[in-house]
C-alpha cells in the first residue's frame, strides 16, 4: 500500500520576475497517482505557466494531459498575474475580477459522477464569481460558483451554490462531489468541514462539452473570479475516501494549511448513504448507514451507523433502542498499527460494542480489540493500538444484543494508519498545547479539557447530579487517558497546581482503568483512583480489591506530585512535595489486565449545589520501557 507522505524541496530562482519554484521530490504522493485525472492545474509548478515580462500568463498546461490542453488567454488585459503573491512559498495567481483562462472540456459529455477540486481565495463576499466550471447552457453546467457569502454547484437552473458559507480573504480547499445517482447528490469538503445538498432535479443534469472556463462561466466570459487561485484538480469519477483524503493531505502539507487532515492508509466512512463492499448485515443493520440529525452525533459528513435509527429510501426513521443486530466488515489483512474511530452509545458491557477480531488458528473469529460508548449519543474519539496485530486477518464487528435503554451503539469515520510509537511524553503545558494525540479545548463526558494559558492543563465540568459511584460503576469520571500496551512498564506523574471549590467533596489526580477478560464474550472495567482527596488527604481508591487508604495531606498549602509505577505485575502509588523524593502509599499486585488504562481524572460527588469543578494539573510525564515498543494516547 502506498505510504501517502509529502516531501518538498523548494529552491528560489531568479528570473526577469523572481518566481519561486517547487520541485517535488521523494515518494510524495501525487494527484496523478489516483485514476480518473482530467485536469491538473498547478501554479506551485512554473514550468506550467506561460509568463511575460510583466508576469501576465497566457497560457496554464494541464499537467494530466500535457499543453495540448493548456487553459490560455490570449487578450493581455484579462491575463492574471504570477509571482504577485505566495502561499507557503509556492506562487499563487491573482485574479483581478477581468481576468480568466478559457479551455477545452476535460470531461465526456453527459458525465454523472465527477469530482473538483480547487484551492482558492476570494476577495469579496458579493455577486457571482466561478472558480472553474465546464458545460454549456441549461442543465448542462458543471461550475463551482461562489454567490455572494456562500459557494456550491451551480447547473445553470439546476443548482445548488448556497450550500457552503464562506469569508472573504480566507483559503478554502474545497472538494466537490456530484453524483446524480445519490438522493443528495452534491457533497462538497470545505477544509475541515462537511456540507451534503441536493440540485433542484438531479436527474436532469448532463454536463456539455462547449468548453470550460477558470474564473469566468463558458457561454459569456461573465461571473469572474477576484481573487487567487493555487491549485485545481479534477477527476471524472467519484475518488474513494482515502484518496480524497490523501489528495487533501498532499494539498495541505504542500501550501501550508492548518487543516487537522491526517495522514490515513485506508478510510471508512459510509458517504452518501453506502457501506462498502463485502460487509454483512442482520437486523437493524440491514438498513445502513443512515443521515440521522436526531441529536448532534459527532459525525463525520453526513452519514453514520446508528441502530437506534433506519432509513428507508434516503429517509431517516428512529426505530429505538429494541432492535437488534450485527455488522461484520469484509476480512483484511491488517497492516497498520493503529485504528481510529468516533463512537457512541450505551454503555452496557459485553451487549453493545465495536469490535476488532481477529481470525484465530482454529478459524474463528477472536475479540481483540473492544470499545463501548459513555452512556450517551455522542461519539467520541477511539484510539486502538494494533501493532502487535500487524499481518493477522482481521474485521471489524458491530454488536447490538440491548433492547433496553441506551441499548445502542453508533459509530463513524474509521481510519487505518500509522503513528510513531512513542516511549516517552513529558509536557508541563509551558507551549499551551497538549502532549501529541490529547487534543485542546476538546469535550470530554460533558467536560471542558483545555489549557490555562500559563503552562498547567484544566478539567472543568458543572456539577448537577454525578454521585460517587458514577465513575465506578459508569466511567463517567472526566479524564485523558493513555492507553498503554499490557507488556509495557510505566511511571506516570503530575502534579495538580491549583484546585477551585476545594471546600467541597472532591477528588484529582492519577487514575487507573483495567480491562480483563471474565469469560466468553464477557469483560470486566476496574477503575483506580489515586489523588488529591478532600482537602485532607491523598488516597488510593480500588473498588475491585476493596482497597481504600488514605494518608493526611493538607496540599492546600503545598503543591502535591502523584506517581503510579508499574513494574511487571506489581503497581506502586506514590506522592511528593517536590517531585524527587517519593513516598510508596500503596504497592499492589495485580495479574489479571489486558488492557490497562492510565491518565488524569477530576470528579466531585456531591452534586449540592451545583457548581463548576476545576482542577488544574502540570508537569504530566509518562515513562515507558516496553517488551513491545509503543503507546498511543488519546482523549476518552
Amino acid at each position: 500500500m502506498k505510504k501517502m507522505n509529502y516531501e518538498a524541496n523548494r529552491c528560489i530562482k531568479l528570473s526577469a520576475i523572481c518566481m519561486v519554484c517547487a520541485v517535488m521530490s521523494g515518494s510524495a504522493l501525487q494527484p496523478d497517482d489516483i485514476e480518473g485525472l482530467a485536469l491538473w492545474l498547478d501554479a506551485a509548478d512554473l514550468n506550467t505557466l506561460t509568463v511575460d515580462s510583466t508576469g501576465r500568463v497566457s497560457a496554464w498546461a494541464d499537467k494530466a494531459n500535457g499543453t495540448a490542453d493548456s487553459m490560455t488567454m490570449t487578450t493581455a488585459d484579462n491575463q492574471p498575474l504570477a509571482a504577485a503573491v505566495f502561499l507557503n512559498g509556492f506562487n499563487v495567481l491573482q485574479f483581478d475580477g477581468n481576468d480568466w483562462f478559457e479551455g477545452n472540456a476535460f470531461l465526456t459529455e453527459g458525465d454523472d459522477d465527477y469530482t473538483y477540486i480547487a484551492l482558492w481565495r476570494s476577495y469579496k463576499t458579493s455577486g457571482a464569481q466561478v472558480v472553474l466550471e465546464q458545460g454549456s447552457g441549461d442543465d448542462q453546467r458543471a461550475s463551482m460558483l461562489l454567490v455572494n457569502s456562500a459557494y456550491g454547484f451551480n447547473g445553470q437552473g439546476n443548482d445548488k451554490h448556497n450550500l457552503v458559507p464562506f469569508t472573504a480573504n480566507t483559503w478554502h480547499l474545497a472538494l466537490m462531489e456530484v453524483a446524480n445517482s445519490w438522493p443528495a447528490n452534491i457533497s462538497i469538503y470545505d477544509n475541515d468541514d462537511f456540507y451534503l445538498g441536493s440540485t433542484s432535479k438531479p436527474e436532469n443534469l448532463h454536463i456539455g462539452t462547449q468548453g470550460s472556463r477558470v474564473a469566468a462561466k463558458v457561454q459569456n466570459n461573465a461571473e469572474n473570479f477576484l481573487g487567487e487561485i493555487a491549485e485545481i484538480i479534477v477527476y471524472d469519477r467519484l475518488i474513494s475516501d482515502t484518496h480524497r483524503n490523501a489528495v487533501q493531505h498532499y494539498l495541505s502539507q504542500k501550501w501550508g494549511l492548518a487543516l487537522e487532515n491526517e495522514v490515513c492508509d485506508e478510510i471508512i466512512d459510509f458517504e452518501h448513504g453506502v457501506v462498502p463492499d463485502g460487509w454483512q448485515a442482520t437486523g437493524v443493520f440491514t438498513n445502513q448507514p443512515v443521515s440521522s440529525t436526531r441529536q448532534n452525533f459527532n459525525k463525520h459528513g453526513g452519514f453514520l451507523l446508528d441502530s437506534y435509527s433506519g432509513q428507508t429510501n434516503g429517509i431517516d426513521f428512529g426505530v429505538g433502542n429494541a432492535p437488534t443486530g450485527e455488522l461484520s466488515s469484509a476480512t483484511f489483512v491488517l497492516s497498520n498499527n493503529t485504528v481510529r474511530a468516533r463512537l457512541g452509545g450505551g454503555h452496557l458491557g459485553a451487549s453493545v460494542q465495536f469490535q476488532l477480531q481477529r481470525l484465530n488458528e482454529n478459524l474463528n473469529w477472536e475479540v481483540v480489540r473492544r470499545s463501548t460508548g459513555t452512556s450517551d449519543n455522542f461519539m467520541r474519539e477511539l484510539v486502538w493500538n494494533t501493532h502487535n496485530l500487524i499481518g493477522e486477518t482481521v474485521r471489524f464487528h458491530m454488536l447490538d444484543k440491548a433492547d433496553i435503554s441506551l441499548g445502542l451503539v453508533i459509530l463513524d469515520y474509521i481510519r487505518l494508519l500509522d503513528y510513531p510509537l512513542r516511549r516517552e511524553i513529558i509536557t508541563d503545558f509551558s507551549g499551551n498545547e497538549f502532549a501529541p494525540g490529547i487534543y485542546p479545548e476538546c469535550k470530554v463526558n460533558s467536560v471542558d479539557i483545555g489549557l490555562t494559558g500559563n503552562g498547567s492543563a484544566y478539567m472543568e465540568f458543572s456539577v448537577t447530579n454525578y454521585s460517587y459511584d458514577a465513575w465506578i460503576l459508569h466511567d463517567k469520571a472526566p479524564k485523558i487517558l493513555i492507553s498503554t500496551v499490557s507488556d509495557d512498564n510505566f511511571e506516570l506523574s503530575t502534579r495538580i497546581c491549583s484546585r477551585s471549590l476545594s471546600n467541597y467533596k472532591s477528588q484529582a489526580g492519577l487514575g487507573l482503568y483495567f480491562e480483563k477478560t471474565t469469560g466468553v464474550d464477557e469483560y470486566a472495567f476496574d477503575p483506580v483512583m489515586f489523588g488529591a482527596y478532600k482537602d485532607q488527604e491523598i488516597r488510593l481508591e480500588w473498588p475491585a480489591l476493596d482497597l481504600r487508604q488514605g494518608i493526611t495531606f493538607d496540599y492546600t498549602i503545598t503543591n502535591v506530585y502523584l506517581r503510579i509505577k508499574r513494574s511487571n505485575d506489581k503497581f506502586s502509588f506514590q506522592y511528593s512535595e517536590e517531585g524527587e523524593e517519593w513516598i510508596t502509599l500503596v504497592e499492589q499486585e495485580y495479574p489479571d489486565a489486558v488492557l490497562i488504562n492510565a491518565g488524569l481524572f477530576s470528579k466531585r460527588w456531591n452534586s449540592t449545589p451545583a457548581a463548576t469543578q476545576r482542577v488544574e494539573f502540570d508537569s504530566l510525564s509518562y515513562l515507558a520501557t516496553p517488551k513491545i515498543p509503543g503507546t498511543i494516547i488519546l482523549v476518552r
